[in-house]
């Protein structure tokens, strides 16, 4: 009898055992649940932030006279970088990265801007930024010979805000040119295609 209790207890010992590690799995689940519910709740705050600081914003359907703004995906994919921080904007030409990478600048609050595109597209770019954020006046320094950029260079070194277009050849041309952009100290770099 006293083993047939002392195998019973055993028995009962294991299942106890085996019940409390279940149910520790569960409280680890919900424990992971309820971050992933608080990691939610703070991207949507984040996401609501960047949101209401962008209402006014000229790329936004409703603050333009034409009635076209950002689509869906690119607020979306503007909010993900910037809530990020770091990432890669890549589609396939055509479905909006400029202006993705502009909404992106403002809801960061990007104020100095240094925009490297390919020669081909410089006029292109340039007047994207003007169509969907005229605030940003963009400066384009490609074409400008070396004495015109010896002028406007240090006017831009003192302002708040700007935002220079320059192609990809000009600092390979002129390595001083490259010296000239580090000293704006621009809070932001765009690499276009």
């Amino acid at each position: 009898v006293h083993s047939r209790q002392s195998k019973s207890l055993r028995e009962l010992h294991i299942k106890g055992l085996e019940a409390k590690n279940y149910l520790d799995g569960l409280k680890r689940e919900l424990l992971r649940l309820e971050d992933q519910e608080g990691l939610l709740a703070d991207y949507q705050k984040k996401v609501n932030e960047l949101l209401d600081n962008s209402l006014m914003a000229s790329w936004r359907a409703e603050n333009r006279s034409d009635g076209k703004g950002a689509f869906e995906y690119q607020i979306t994919g503007a909010i993900d970088l910037a809530i990020a921080k770091e990432g890669l904007l890549a589609d396939k030409r055509g479905l909006g990265k400029t202006l993705t990478a502009q909404i992106w600048q403002d809801l960061i609050g990007a104020q100095k801007i240094i925009a490297v595109v390919p020669n081909e597209t410089v006029d292109k770019f340039i007047g994207e930024i003007k169509r969907w954020t005229p605030h940003r006046n963009p400066v384009k320094i490609a074409g400008m010979s070396k004495g015109e950029r010896d002028f406007v260079l240090p006017v831009l070194a003192t302002l708040p805000s700007f935002t220079v277009v320059i192609n990809y050849e000009a600092g390979w041309r002129d390595p001083q040119l490259l010296i000239d952009l580090i000293n704006l100290k621009a809070d932001t770099l765009v690499l276009d295609e």
